[in-house]
């Protein structure tokens, strides 16, 4: 299981999320299913390949992530989105950024 927060800070008009690293034997495992996602599998970007681990990983949390912040933009869409993670979590944070780099 993928953990995580997201925060707020009104003083600096910035919401923080933040996932946090490999923990689990569960992410162990993500962490080395090292093969790469077959092309075609990476939503809008036929020729797209990443790994499979941390894809999978992605997509068990892509939905909760995605509308927390969602919630938060909607709520504070002037405030600053900054986000962050360590060795999984940060995998998981790029992923993140890349799916919705039109809407974050």
């Amino acid at each position: 299981m993928i953990k995580g927060y997201v925060a707020r800070s009104d003083s600096k008009k910035q919401i923080i999320v933040a996932i946090r690293g490999t923990f689990s034997l569960e992410n162990v495992l993500a962490d080395i299913i090292a093969f790469q996602t077959p092309e075609g599998q990476i939503p809008n970007c036929p020729t797209c390949r990443v790994h499979d681990g941390f894809y999978l990983a992605w997509r068990a949390v892509e939905t909760t992530i995605e509308t927390t912040i969602a919630n938060q933009i909607h709520d504070y869409p002037e405030y600053q989105l900054l986000i962050t993670g360590h060795s999984l979590g940060g995998a998981v944070a790029a992923l993140l950024v890349h799916f919705n780099s039109k809407t974050i």
